[in-house]
């Protein structure tokens, strides 16, 4: 019984905190965006860029936080891979200063922000969607109807 209450509890921290991955980041986002009917716009070879992440994700998308790497590295790279964001935004005319880059679902089949935060880069993905009724539809059935 302590043994499957121990275990129970590790696997929900590790759903809670989300999974945490080190290594090749380029290559573990072109994926990622693939998986939710995402495509790149260039053929050519795909960034190498060591970093270290964790990931949360459901049926609609993805958030994946990013350390060990500067956000400058990750747009560029992203850029690169995804063409050039419908937004990009230094952050100098915020209040909190943070860096964001945007691409569209009608470019690349996903919607992905990129923000750079004072310790971590956090990088958001959703899928595509007709209308708002198909994601609320969506996350209903996956709810049992809660909210």
């Amino acid at each position: 019984m302590r043994a499957s209450l121990f275990t129970t509890l590790v696997l929900a921290t590790i759903v809670a905190i989300g999974c945490s991955h080190s290594g090749d980041f380029g290559a573990f986002i072109v994926t990622a965006v693939t998986k939710y009917g995402g495509h790149t716009k260039t053929i050519g070879t795909i960034p190498k860029l060591d970093a270290r992440w964790t990931v949360r994700q459901d049926a609609n998308g993805f958030q994946a936080i990013v350390t060990d790497a500067p956000f400058a590295s990750i747009a560029a790279d992203m850029e690169q891979v995804f063409g050039t964001p419908k937004l990009s935004d230094d952050g100098s005319g915020t209040a909190t200063h943070e860096p964001d880059r945007e691409w569209g679902a009608v470019d690349i089949g996903v919607a992905i922000q990129v923000i750079g935060h004072k310790d971590n880069t956090e990088i958001i993905c959703i899928r595509e969607v007709k209308d708002m009724g198909e994601l609320l539809r969506h996350r209903d059935s996956s709810s049992g109807g809660k909210p």
